[in-house]
């Protein structure tokens, strides 16, 4: 599930051809769930007439008048100064529906600038050929562009071009992943554009500021500036950039909860839009409103939106815009246990993934097809592509820091040829000198002078290839140490996230399955429930606490294995729906830190299943600490498995007993299971350990 929010102000070009789709969308959105099951044809008929209107409104808003005056104007002009204003209009113009044209007119335009050498037109080009890059999605090349615009002279005489590179800059800094930077600039911007007094401007900015703060999950702050930029443009009556207010006023709500504002802002933006005929807004505020129907699983009325948004994509004929929407389709369908129709809508989205090669997008659609399986109960289906989903993601991460290294080659290979030309210049200056010295003093000291060039020359030549040695030998150096840096950042952050999700689900879930007991437990009165409830919650904090500082449980080290587990099991047996008992054998001081916490999360884990799935009224836990090992058994007298095949399937599902057997996988260990219908089940583990002298 992804929102979408934009940075650019999509002018209104089709407004007088939009009142008949107005009509037939209101139509759409009193549609009801009951009405689309009975005349699903009716619905898609109407969906069909709603695709046509708005294709027609999009053809009407390419029939630019604008556009077509300034490309006979250009045909005729014969003035290099004009010819580079038309261009850089043009390609202006183009900068909403096609990224090709734009970067084709910005081009020829700075060709022309840096024919006639004039800062103004230099800066302006530079300004469009970087948004044009921006739009084909190579922030990268984008940001060279607003560096050159930023270096030039003429712009720091310019306030209004000024603030326009540091907009641009934060834009693509954002889009790069680089949120701090972005906000740098923005912040550079806005202090410009408030000591100009320009609103729009300002506006703008705060908008823009907000998305960053919410990619970085500080909604509060991005609710903030987003409510700031709302009241500039309701000042100013700016129709334009109000409905990508509310939009992205809606998306803050959603993640703060707020689902009631959420779909008012959603909806809000989407009747401006539609006033406005700007299709691809509405397209977005449509497929918005359905995500937020998804969340609060109305899956019914999100399919209706999705397809909904997909025809009005087709109009556009957005590649990615519409994938998105087929994938969104077919996420709703399988959610409403159509697998086949959801599958259908899928093989549309591949189709179009391997056209636009994009790696992340089909990631995300690795796994919206993966959940789709997973409703639908097809486990290994579901697998595989959750599989495939991380080969693909950290492919995706290795092609980033392979991208990196190279750039950093490329920057050194740069810095030695200049360092290279900077000494060969040197060279040429000294016996440029050598040479004058020797026609000034040839009649007078010619012995002396032969000796002097000997000396000199032969100087050179060793401070030559001394100074390129020690320089070769630093960089080398210089450079091994930032790949190695590197490599060693990006393991151990990887492992550092894997654990820590790992911690996360095993250590906290369990407690709050107790805690869940107690609550529904009758065994207690109200004020002992809310006491024990407080006490447990404390623990609760007390283990989130220690997880955010990437330690174990601070008792455990304390207090030992064994009193930590009595510690655990009583709290689960005051709940009063289990009596389980734990039994030890042996010496388990020994243990390393690493062995007590794997032994730990595996128990916890294990009883936490029993809480959940058995049924069972008693438990027992039994530990064996031996030389070389810890076996560890955990019996109940649940509902059992029917047969061998239902145990596959419970092995294979939740996350629980997945972590489990990836612990023990990850120590070397062994797990068998054990379990009857009229028995129970019983789990025995065996946790190879090297037990440390007390």
């Amino acid at each position: 599930m992804f929102f979408h929010a934009a940075n650019y102000n999509h002018p209104c070009v089709c407004q007088k051809y939009c009142h008949g789709s107005v009509h037939l969308l209101s139509m759409l959105n009193n549609f009801n769930q009951q009405n689309m099951a009975n005349n699903f044809l009716i619905y898609k008929l109407l969906l069909v007439i709603v695709g046509f209107c708005f294709s027609h409104n999009f053809l009407a808003a390419q029939e630019n008048p604008v556009i077509d005056s300034l490309k006979t104007r250009i045909l005729k002009e014969k003035d290099d100064s004009l010819l580079t204003v038309l261009y850089a209009d043009l390609a202006f113009q183009y900068r909403i529906g096609s990224a090709d044209s734009m970067m084709t007119y910005a081009k020829k335009s700075l060709k022309y600038a840096q024919k006639l050498n004039n800062d103004r037109l230099l800066v302006n080009s530079y300004n469009l050929t970087g948004m044009a890059y921006q739009h084909h999605g190579d922030n990268t090349s984008a940001l060279k562009w607003f560096e050159k615009m930023l270096n030039n002279p003429f712009t720091h005489k310019d306030s209004t071009y000024l603030t326009m590179a540091y907009n641009n800059m934060g834009i693509s800094y954002k889009n790069l992943g680089k949120y701090e930077k972005s906000i740098d600039h923005y912040l550079y911007g806005l202090s410009i554009d408030n000591a100009l007094k320009d609103l729009n401007a300002i506006a703008l900015k705060h908008l823009n500021i907000a998305q960053v703060f919410k990619l970085m999950g500080d909604y509060h702050t991005g609710l903030h500036h987003d409510s700031l930029a709302l009241d500039l443009f309701s000042q100013l009556n700016d129709t334009i950039q109000l409905p990508k207010v509310y939009n992205n006023l809606a998306i803050t709500h959603f993640y703060l909860g707020n689902t009631e504002e959420s779909i008012a802002g959603f909806e809000k933006a989407y009747e401006i839009n539609l006033k406005n005929g700007n299709i691809s807004e509405t397209a977005r505020n449509i497929n918005n409103i359905g995500i937020v129907w998804r969340n609060l699983e109305n899956y019914s009325r999100a399919l209706i939106y999705s397809l909904r948004a997909l025809e009005l994509r087709k109009t556009l004929g957005d590649r990615y815009a519409i994938a998105e929407s087929y994938m969104n389709v077919g996420s709703d369908y399988a959610l409403l246990n159509s697998l086949d129709m959801a599958l259908a809508y899928f093989d549309s989205t591949e189709v179009m993934i391997k056209e636009l090669k994009r790696p992340q997008f089909e990631a995300e659609f690795l796994l919206a097809k993966a959940s789709a399986y997973e409703h639908n109960l097809q486990f290994s289906k579901a697998l595989y592509l959750i599989k495939e989903h991380y080969r693909l993601r950290d492919s995706i991460i290795n092609e980033r820091n392979k991208n990196h290294i190279s750039e950093l080659m490329i920057q050194y290979e740069t810095e030695k040829k200049d360092r290279e030309l900077l000494a060969q210049q040197l060279t040429i200056s000294e016996k440029e000198k050598a040479l004058r010295i020797k026609n000034l003093q040839a009649s007078i000291y010619l012995i002396g002078f032969f000796v002097t060039l000997l000396l000199l020359t032969g100087g050179v030549l060793f401070y030559r290839q001394r100074k390129k040695h020690i320089e070769a030998q630093y960089e080398n150096w210089q450079k091994n140490k930032k790949i190695d840096n590197l490599k060693f950042l990006i393991a151990g952050e990887e492992k550092e996230r894997t654990r820590i999700s790992r911690e996360l689900h095993d250590g906290i879930n369990g407690s709050l399955a107790a805690l869940k007991m107690l609550i529904k437990s009758n065994r207690y009165s109200k004020e002992e429930v809310l006491e024990k409830s407080t006490e447990m919650i404390d623990q609760i904090t007390l283990e989130i606490r220690e997880i955010s500082h990437n330690l174990m449980p601070a008792v455990l080290k304390d207090l030992g294995l064994i009193a930590v587990l009595n510690d655990f099991l009583f709290k689960i047996k005051r709940g009063g729906s289990l009596d389980i008992t734990l039994y030890d054998f042996g010496d388990f001081s020994g243990l390393s830190d690493h062995d007590k916490l794997v032994v730990y999360r595996i128990v916890q884990e294990l009883v936490k299943n029993v809480l959940k799935h058995a049924q069972a009224t008693e438990c027992i836990v039994q530990l064996v600490a031996e030389e070389d090992m810890v076996s560890v058994t955990v019996e109940d007298n649940g509902k059992g498995f029917v047969s061998n095949k239902e145990q596959m399937k419970i092995e294979e599902s939740g996350i629980g007993l997945r972590n489990v057997k990836s612990r023990i996988d990850m120590v070397d260990g062994k797990l068998n299971i054990l379990s009857d219908q009229r028995s129970g089940t019983s789990i025995h583990i065996e946790i190879p350990v090297l037990l440390q002298a007390g």
